[in-house]
């Protein structure tokens, strides 16, 4: 949902010196609330909990046809549905609107990062093998064969391998070019010190919206609330948006 809502511009949290801003529950955010509970309402959507067993079986037998992701989708759904190789395609979303001053075409899900522990034995050792494996030609042109990753590494962006198409969907010969040109039309946005405490806000809360067929956009409300009033107990600088 936080991703949804950034592509009309929506922030959750936002920084400037080192005041936060919440604004989880704005008037754009309960537009792409209102209008995905009209999908769930209507069945066009699943009302699932994602990478649950469930859901997998679900993507396994054609009850769930598509699903938003990232470009490590098609192994995800290798691993759950084998059987369908060659029965996907790749499509951004759509966007709200067209033409000057249209809004993003995707929105920021998150990332992955290559950690190395503090109580390693081997601290030297890990770093080096970090290194390697998220600058090294022949790791990242191993890691896109097999994860379908979209590197960081913005030299790797040229890798022979982002030229093809991913082996479980061989027709979308575009997926890489298409990663690209959403990846240059996502906003920036800024994660909060609490966001682990604003998602499991929403997961409850939604969970609850969906069960009872009551109002996504009152899940916002909630959330906004959680996260603030989180924050403020924890001694940060934070405001709620103006209204």
């Amino acid at each position: 949902m936080a991703a949804l809502t950034h592509q009309v511009g929506a922030k959750w949290w936002s920084l400037e010196g080192d005041q936060w801003t919440v604004d989880i529950n704005g008037p754009e955010a309960k537009k792409v609330a209102s209008f995905w509970q009209d999908l769930v309402t209507t069945d066009a959507v699943s009302g699932m909990q994602a990478f649950s067993p469930e859901w997998g079986a679900a993507i396994a037998n054609g009850n769930i046809i598509g699903i938003i992701s990232a470009v490590w989708a098609p192994p995800l759904i290798q691993n759950l549905a084998p059987d369908t190789l060659g029965d996907w395609a790749a499509i951004p979303l759509p966007r709200w609107s067209e033409g000057v001053g249209a809004q993003y075409s995707g929105g920021v899900t998150g990332g992955s990062a290559t950690a190395v522990s503090a109580l390693t034995k081997h601290p030297e050792e890990a770093k080096k093998f970090a290194i390697w494996i998220t600058n090294n030609e022949e790791a990242l042109a191993a890691y896109v064969r097999l994860m379908n990753i979209w590197p960081a590494n913005l030299a790797a962006r040229k890798l022979p391998q982002l030229q093809e198409a991913p082996a479980f969907i061989p027709d979308a010969t575009n997926f890489y070019e298409l990663a690209g040109e959403i990846d240059a039309a996502t906003p920036t946005v800024s994660r909060g010190p609490n966001r682990g405490i604003a998602f499991d806000a929403y997961v409850n809360a939604m969970g609850e919206a969906v069960q009872n067929k009551s109002s996504f956009a009152d899940v916002l409300d909630v959330v906004q609330k959680v996260t603030f009033d989180d924050m403020k107990s924890r001694g940060y600088n934070v405001i709620e948006a103006a209204r």
